[in-house]
């Protein structure tokens, strides 16, 4: 019954994630585990309410701080950020 607090990096969304197991906890406030990267060690929560993948480091789950994390951006995220990017280095000439 070990839970950690966790907030959304996309839209602010505070809730908890299930580090050894939840059965009293309300599902809407629950960031779902969704596996884990072997090579970056990274592991997958979604957001219940925009649905964002998040990467949490394991290491952070040890500390006593609200989980920060990163946002898992698909394909089309990256190159529309990628454009957005690049279109603004062009506005500097």
């Amino acid at each position: 019954m070990l839970t950690r607090d966790i907030t959304c990096i996309n839209c602010g969304t505070a809730g908890k994630i299930e580090v050894l197991g939840n059965n009293n906890i309300s599902s809407s406030c629950i960031f779902p585990y969704k596996g884990h990267n072997p090579f970056s060690s990274n592991m997958h929560y979604q957001c219940p309410v925009c649905e964002m993948m998040l990467l949490v480091d394991p290491m952070t789950i040890l500390n006593d701080d609200i989980i920060s994390s990163l946002p898992h951006l698909t394909m089309q995220e990256r190159f529309n950020r990628w454009i957005a990017n690049l279109s603004w280095q062009a506005s500097l000439f």
